[in-house]
């Protein structure tokens, strides 16, 4: 919840109580298709950029304010970098470093198995 609490989104800040349990299965359910990629060979890179994929739109402001308010998932590229930047695969797939946006340091990360 903490990593999502007052995060901006567009013209709001999400809740992070409101949407922890989505966030759970989302970063479970990444790293379930990241054990599944390293059992069959499959690249990272692949799966992390056909995982962000799937969660692209555009979306309207009053839109953004409406999901917020009532939705118990998180926006959608938040539903691709927090669960990316806890998984040490996202790492060593492209190389990011301390100096990078998308770093986040390894005793911040969440695993759940």
């Amino acid at each position: 919840a903490d990593i999502f609490d007052g995060l901006q989104y567009g013209p709001v800040k999400l809740n992070g109580k409101q949407v922890v349990s989505e966030n759970i299965a989302d970063l479970s359910g990444l790293s379930c298709a990241i054990a599944a990629n390293k059992a069959e060979g499959g690249e990272m890179k692949d799966l992390f950029e056909t995982y962000a994929k799937s969660w692209m739109q555009k979306q309207r402001l009053e839109s953004i304010k409406a999901e917020v308010q009532s939705d118990v998932h998180a926006p959608q590229p938040t539903r691709v970098n927090i669960p990316a930047q806890n998984q040490e695969e996202f790492y060593e797939a492209y190389n990011v470093t301390p100096e990078d946006g998308m770093w986040l340091d390894p005793e911040d990360r969440i695993t759940i198995w």
